[in-house]
């Protein structure tokens, strides 16, 4: 924070400069590696089934697989538009929050991906 300025203004300031610009460029890139991630999800889920595997999540059965795109499509919108306006509300600690949740989505979907990889590693032997 500068001298002198709120919390708020420093914000502002950051924003009207360009590093919450470049923050957003940022998200943007995990919220694509988070797209990547499903896609790699659920091709190494079909091919798990193809060597005999069966999916561990049990909210999505063989027919819902290809759905996990879709909730990751509807969850990349959402974000954008829940970070804009807590960039235009100022409010800073909503900010906090939705970059924990894109944080945690993406280390989950590492651990996601790296598990099917290994299935299909060990499957494949």
């Amino acid at each position: 924070m500068g001298i002198g300025y709120s919390r708020n203004e420093t914000e502002n300031m950051e924003y009207s400069d360009g590093g919450e610009k470049r923050k957003m460029k940022t998200k943007i890139i995990l919220l694509i590696t988070l797209i990547t991630l499903n896609v790699a999800d659920v091709a190494s889920t079909l091919h798990g089934f193809s060597l005999g595997a069966t999916e561990l999540n049990p909210l999505f059965s063989v027919e819902l697989i290809p759905a996990k795109l879709v909730v990751s499509l509807v969850y990349a919108g959402l974000f954008v538009l829940a970070y804009n306006l807590c960039v235009k509300e100022g409010f800073s600690k909503g900010l906090h929050v939705l970059n924990i949740t894109l944080f945690g989505l993406v280390g989950i979907y590492i651990a996601v991906v790296a598990n099917n990889l290994t299935g299909i590693i060990l499957w494949g032997m």
